[in-house]
């Protein structure tokens, strides 16, 4: 019954963004299986 969760935060660059600050992203993976969001925050690059 138990599984295993990796949750990993990492800023990414749009290339369309041009006041210099990165997206928040969130990509949690359970079991082997991936899905990736964004928090909807910026931060300073």
């Amino acid at each position: 019954m138990y599984g295993k969760l990796n949750i990993l935060f990492y800023p990414k660059k749009l290339k369309s963004n041009t006041d210099g600050k990165a997206m928040i992203y969130a990509r949690v993976t359970i079991n082997g299986k991936r899905s990736e969001f964004s928090l909807g925050r910026r931060i300073d690059e």
